[in-house]
């Protein structure tokens, strides 16, 4: 089974860590999250087009300014990113953007892949 690393990114506040819920669970999980501190790691096993890949998937802190300063380091070893932005707040939306010119930067891209993810849509 391929093990994936996979990093969520984003804003503080913009649901990082509720999305990851979901993914565990199957469903959202009507609860506030205390912040992330760090990086949590959560190891999944995902189904896609019934193939099973074993993922380590990393619930990293939120940022409000330079988002990747706290992540240079590790960029290199993740084969996905998440980026998470909030869509009522443009400035979490700016800040996904920097992220990705950041990753764009500073990895190669050949193996690596990057999801930009627009949430909360229900305060919209």
């Amino acid at each position: 089974m391929p093990q994936n690393q996979i990093v969520i990114v984003g804003a503080a506040a913009v649901g990082k860590s509720s999305i990851l819920g979901k993914l565990e669970k199957g469903d959202y999980v009507e609860k506030r999250y205390a912040p992330t501190l760090g990086i949590v790691a959560h190891k999944l096993t995902l189904e896609i087009d019934g193939k099973n890949y074993s993922s380590t998937i990393y619930d990293s802190q939120g940022f409000d300014n330079n988002p990747g300063v706290m992540f240079i380091p590790l960029f290199k070893r993740y084969s996905a990113f998440i980026i998470v932005y909030d869509i009522t707040d443009l400035k979490s939306f700016n800040n996904a953007k920097q992220c990705v010119d950041e990753i764009r930067k500073l990895c190669s891209l050949e193996n690596q892949y990057i999801l930009v993810l627009g949430n909360k849509d229900d305060l919209e």
